[in-house]
């Protein structure tokens, strides 16, 4: 390798085998709750968060169920995960992922009909500082599954996300998808981040209910955003280091 080309191709290796942070994560949320209403009994609710201001992983989630009692059956449940900056064992990564999930079921048989009724919902969040611009890539889905509107009875089914950069929509990221029926909605978009505060954050909802026999209303419904960060090569900086990965190439050859 020549002599003045070295020093750049080592300044580029080093800089690529480093994991620090192009953004200042400062806050991460995840919360699911659900109820579900049930003959005999008071309504089953259930609720948990959790938060963190470092880089970190977690996740949480739960499910009820009711039945089947005399052919009639429900569920509720819901959860989120969250990847804020951080994968174990690599460490800290710039990178940040939040998803959720949120479900429900009531299924009414026709002996003994009784009323059913269930409520889920799921929220994620991942804030950020950027100080310099820098270049992200969005990929996800919102998805509605495992969908069924049998007899008399309602689904309801919800699920966004969007991105914010000091409490105002960014670069129109704001999707959402809102159908009682199986369904996706793919997220796919990259660009730059201005400076500024950011709020990556999505949710889902489910709700069902039927107390008609022979009926069944039910739903799954889930998001997922992964957000990815790379620099942005600096003007002074680009030609060295694109001479630099040529010479490698050629060499390579």
């Amino acid at each position: 390798m020549k002599a003045h080309l070295a020093p750049v191709l080592s300044l580029a290796l080093c800089a690529a085998a480093r994991a620090d942070l192009l953004v200042v994560p400062t806050h991460a949320f995840g919360s699911y709750e659900f109820v579900l209403s049930s003959p005999g009994g008071p309504p089953i609710e259930r609720e948990r968060s959790r938060e963190a201001t470092l880089p970190s992983a977690f996740s949480g989630s739960g499910s009820v169920t009711y039945g089947p009692a005399q052919g009639n059956s429900g569920s509720a449940g819901a959860g989120f995960d969250n990847l804020f900056f951080f994968v174990f064992p690599t460490g800290e990564v710039n990178e940040a992922r939040i998803s959720g999930t949120a479900s429900g079921a009531a299924r009414i048989g026709s002996s003994s009909p009784a009323f059913l009724q269930s409520t889920a919902s799921s929220a994620d969040s991942a804030e950020f500082d950027v100080a310099t611009e820098i270049r992200y890539d969005l990929t996800g889905a919102l998805t509605v599954s495992g969908a069924a509107s049998t007899g008399a009875g309602a689904l309801i089914t919800m699920a966004g996300v969007e991105l914010l950069r000091n409490n105002a929509t960014y670069s129109g990221i704001n999707s959402a998808l809102s159908l009682p029926q199986n369904a996706s909605l793919p997220i796919n978009q990259s660009g730059t981040l201005l400076p500024g505060h950011y709020v990556l954050r999505g949710y889902a909802t489910a709700a069902t209910t039927s107390s008609t026999p022979d009926s069944q209303w039910a739903g799954n419904v889930s998001f997922l955003a992964d957000m990815t960060f790379t620099a942005i090569p600096e003007p002074h900086l680009a030609a060295p280091l694109a001479l630099a990965l040529l010479y490698t190439r050629r060499r390579r050859a």
